[in-house]
């Protein structure tokens, strides 16, 4: 529990650390030890989903229990199936947020969908094979992959550079703090920020879709300022979206991006959608959205990858859940599946950080 926490909520801790306990319960036979393994950690990712439910209005009576119970329901599920096996499928469910799984991109950087499968495969076959002496030999062969992985990456990187499209040369620029005791004194400081012809990105939820008054600020901001601007909005149903407006034709604003996955039962569904396949099965072409709770999503991840981008945007909306450090999760979480599939993240979060680049366009 210790390791899992100290791999997800400290800066200086490495995210693989989180994942420890994983390693652990490949190697035990007995039941309880590896259901207090596996609930170790996943007992992090339910505290921090309960608070953040509990911002959204979600009563604690009935989101303790739940969370509480499903810690132990798939620890003892992983008990039954390996647990390479079972991450596995939980990567059908997009909105499950800690995935085993995601440790393959600090494993094998750059292989993408493979590095999944053979993670899984290897780790399956080492939780499940009786002989030592094979086990071990397996535990060697999962460290030369991943040490090759990590050699041709470190080459790729070296003599990789973004494309034209590719907002490569975002700039995060931290907001003053404290936070802002009201919207007007935000936007302010925002606007204060974006230089003349820049382009600048927002995070999640900056106002309601229905909000007549901020979209014709943002229009105003956008013509004043000769800026092309990229808001992340509270779309219908709460699903996150992202609106473009450009300088001279920002009314009304194009909506240039929806998040396919949510949080079930209040911004998403329990499975995914057709527009969720359909982005895996037909990705789109250039810089990818990723709208919060996206982040912490395999399947998201996959389609990123799938496109072939070299930058995914990541938009969130961290302030509601401090103090527990969301973003710095987000963040490392995001940037593991990133280099998973050799996608460079940028990140933009309400009241905290924005991005600003110099005028160009971002197709998606």
């Amino acid at each position: 529990m210790a390791l899992s926490g100290a791999g997800l909520l400290i800066a200086q801790v490495p995210l693989f650390v989180a994942y420890l306990p994983f390693a652990l319960a490949l190697f035990t036979q007995t039941k309880r030890i590896k259901i207090a393994c596996l609930a170790g950690h996943f007992i992090w990712v339910a505290i921090i989903s309960v608070w953040g439910l509990s911002a959204l209005g979600t009563h604690e009576v009935l989101t303790f229990p739940a969370a509480f119970g499903a810690v132990l329901a798939l620890s003892w599920s992983m008990t039954l199936v390996p647990i390479g096996v079972s991450s596995l499928l939980l990567c059908l469910l997009p909105w499950f947020p800690a995935n085993p799984l995601i440790i393959a991109g600090a494993l094998f950087p750059g292989w993408g969908i493979a590095g999944l499968a053979v993670l899984a495969g290897l780790t399956t076959a080492i939780e499940v094979w009786p002989r030592p002496q094979v086990r071990a030999g397996l535990i060697v062969v999962l460290l030369i992959f991943s040490a090759s992985a990590h050699l041709f990456a470190a080459l790729d990187e070296s003599g990789a550079g973004a494309g034209p499209d590719e907002p490569a040369d975002f700039t995060s620029v931290d907001l003053p703090e404290p936070y802002f005791l009201t919207r007007s004194q935000e936007w302010a400081a925002i606007t204060q920020t974006i230089g003349i012809g820049a382009t600048a990105i927002l995070g999640e939820n900056i106002f309601k879709y229905d909000d007549v008054g901020a979209t014709n600020f943002w229009c105003r901001i956008a013509s004043q300022k000769d800026t092309q601007l990229f808001i992340g909005v509270e779309g219908k149903e709460g699903v996150s979206e992202v609106w473009q407006f450009n300088p001279r034709d920002c009314a009304p604003a194009a909506r240039i991006y929806r998040a396919q996955f949510g949080i079930p039962g209040i911004t998403g569904a329990m499975l995914p959608g057709r527009v969720a396949w359909d982005s895996w099965l037909f990705p789109g072409s250039g810089p990818q959205w990723v709208a919060c709770y996206e982040g912490f999503s395999p399947m998201r991840w996959i389609s990123i990858g799938r496109a072939g981008a070299q930058t995914a945007i990541v938009i969130a909306n961290d302030a509601m859940t401090a103090p527990l450090p969301t973003d710095l999760v987000r963040t490392k979480v995001a940037s593991t599946l990133a280099r998973l599939f050799n996608v460079t993240p940028v990140f933009a979060a309400k009241g905290q950080t924005i991005l600003i680049g110099p005028k160009r366009s971002l197709e998606r």
